[in-house]
Order: structure tokens, then C-alpha cells, then sequence
């Protein structure tokens, strides 16, 4: 049986309320776990290469999880 304590940590952050940022569903907008700050924002890009993490992986383990909210569009300005 395996020590769960001995299990190697996630090449990402925990994260949690995932909810597209984008019609296309490009991007993720969700919260992570950061070790020093707690619970902050991040928008999740796959593409982005500038994270100390591997976007990628947790944009499909993000996907994999489910649950993640549809886009809202913001609504459009106000005329003037």
C-alpha cells in the first residue's frame, strides 16, 4: 500500500471555481492555490510558456475535472 504523504505533488497547482474566459473556450479564468498569497485569480492559457507550472497539463486536467462553468460575455457599454 502506498503512503498518500510519499505520492509526488502535482506539476501544478490545486485550483478551484473554473469558468471559461473566452467564446471559444481557450482560456480558463479560475483560482489556484498559491503557497505564500492563498486563493488568487489566474486565467489559465495553455499556450502560455511564462508560469512556473505547465499550463498545458492542468489545462487538461482542469478539462479532465469537469465542472467548469460556461463563458459569460460582459454586457455591452452603455451608450452615451
Amino acid at each position: 500500500m502506498t503512503d498518500q504523504t510519499d505520492a509526488p505533488a502535482p506539476a501544478f497547482p490545486a485550483f478551484r471555481a473554473p469558468a471559461y474566459a473566452d467564446a471559444g473556450g481557450a482560456r480558463i479564468n479560475l483560482e489556484i492555490e498559491h503557497p505564500v498569497f492563498g486563493w488568487i485569480p489566474f486565467t489559465l492559457d495553455p499556450a502560455d510558456t511564462g508560469a512556473d507550472f505547465d499550463t498545458a497539463a492542468m489545462a487538461a486536467a482542469v478539462t479532465a475535472a469537469g465542472g467548469i462553468a460556461a463563458y459569460v460575455a460582459p454586457p455591452p457599454p452603455a451608450a452615451p
